[in-house]
This record gives structure tokens, sequence and C-alpha cells, in this order.
């Protein structure tokens, strides 16, 4: 999964009910990466604001700057879902 736009959050945030669901073990790793997705989530949306009122470059950077530390803790959670998965099969 990955963040390109706004229209994508939503996806994230149904996608964090799943991985709490499906892996217990590691779930205050989870809420911690969903507490920093959201954060990132709301920097994302105040500097899109302040893009749409000055229109300047500066702050399309820094969104963008926003969603890619989005992206890689999506590439977090997605390296936590492999792990869990060893761990399943290694304990059969």
């Amino acid at each position: 999964m990955r963040v390109i736009n706004e229209d994508n959050l939503n996806d994230v945030k149904k996608h964090l009910k799943k991985y709490k669901k499906n892996f217990p073990l590691f779930l205050k790793d989870i809420e911690r990466i969903e507490s920093n997705i959201a954060k990132y989530s709301k920097n994302y949306s105040n500097i899109m604001v302040s893009y749409r009122q000055s229109k300047s470059r500066g702050h399309l950077q820094k969104a963008q700057e926003e969603l890619d530390k989005i992206n890689n803790l999506i590439l977090t959670l997605d390296k936590i879902e492999l792990m869990a998965l060893m761990a399943k099969n290694t304990s059969r």
C-alpha cells in the first residue's frame, strides 16, 4: 500500500484496523505507528491548506515529505506483518 494523495489516507485507516485485528502481538507498535500517521496526515492537511492559500511550490514539497513519512511507516507495518507471518510459520 502506498499513499499518493489525500484520498488514500482513509484507506490507510481501514488498513490499520485490519493490522490490529490480525496481529494482536504487535498491538502497541501498531498503535504507535497509527498515532504517528495521524500526526503526519494532520501536518499534511495543514500544509495543503497553506498551499491553497499561497500557491507556493515549497508547500507542495513539504506536503510530499509528510506523505513520504507516512509511506515509510506503512513499510514498517509491512515488515511487522512479515515478522508475524514468519513467527506463525516457525511455531508450527
